[in-house]
């Protein structure tokens, strides 16, 4: 069995949007306060707390305000904890191999952005009528989705992610389905290798450059950083400038994304066996 994920744009209405905000910033306390728990139970004690002594926590809390943890599904707030137990595993694991890992800090609402549920849990897909696509998701409702590519019917959908992007909503749907059959190719053999010069290197000769998009955005951006750099802290026009630099981030990457599925794409309509060189890829660009 093999996991995929199919990411899909939601259009909520301005209610919905409200809500789903709502939603996510109960999420951040959650995370924040269970982090600030954490520093002072090892404070006063010298003792860790448990992802299981912090769901029944927060499990109390949520039940005795159902305004406003008590919006949150379980579940996702069961995956906040888990995702914070993650980070203080990852931490002392690190540290222990002898790294300087960063300790896990406190998210503030530019840098939480998504949250985790159980399909099936509250949240579901489903179409009208019409065949139209529509999201249930608790406390919510029914949101609006571009469909524009169908989850096949040979499989599962396991686990959620709502991510809010530059003011935009998505849903990814983790899915298993089965191992695809490998069937006989006519065309060649190549091997790929990272170029020094060149984004690819094949071994037939051929070679891909890199369009390097950044750059060729880059006065552009300059240009929106230095205008988001004037604008005073917490004012409405910083937070129009913050949201141009972000659109052309979101568009460069939205670049690099098109630029390689298609070439992809291509490599495997035309050789029938690709091999890939296993480089550290970390050494190469230190």
């Amino acid at each position: 069995m093999m996991l995929r994920t199919y990411k899909y744009r939601l259009y909520p209405t301005h209610a919905q949007g409200r809500q789903l905000d709502f939603l996510l910033w109960q999420g951040r306390n959650v995370y924040n306060a269970a982090l600030e728990q954490r520093i002072a139970v090892y404070e006063e004690t010298g003792q860790g707390v448990s992802y299981p002594q912090q769901w029944t926590h927060f499990r109390d809390e949520r039940r005795a305000n159902p305004a406003t943890l008590g919006q949150l599904n379980a579940t996702s707030m069961q995956q906040l904890l888990r995702r914070l137990d993650k980070a203080f595993k990852s931490f002392f694991r690190r540290l222990k191999a002898g790294e300087t890992p960063g300790f896990p800090r406190f998210k503030d609402r530019y840098r939480f952005n998504s949250l985790e549920y159980r399909y099936g849990d509250r949240c579901k897909l489903r179409f009208d009528d019409r065949d139209r696509a529509l999201f249930y998701v608790q406390n919510v409702g029914e949101v609006k989705v571009k469909y524009h590519r169908p989850v096949p019917d040979d499989t599962v959908i396991n686990h959620v992610i709502l991510k809010r992007s530059n003011r935009k909503w998505y849903v990814c749907l983790q899915v298993e389905r089965p191992d695809p059959v490998v069937h006989d190719h006519p065309g060649p053999a190549v091997g790929i290798d990272m170029g020094l010069h060149s984004l690819l290197a094949l071994s037939d000769g051929a070679t891909v450059d890199n369009p390097r998009w950044l750059r060729a955005s880059l006065a552009q951006l300059r240009v929106a950083q230095r205008r988001l750099s004037r604008r005073k802290k917490g004012s409405h026009r910083r937070r129009k400038a913050a949201a141009q630099v972000a659109r052309l981030h979101e568009r460069i990457a939205n670049q690099r994304r098109d630029f390689w599925h298609k070439l992809t794409c291509d490599l495997v309509d035309t050789f029938g066996l690709i091999a890939l060189e296993d480089l550290k890829l970390k050494f190469m660009t230190a």
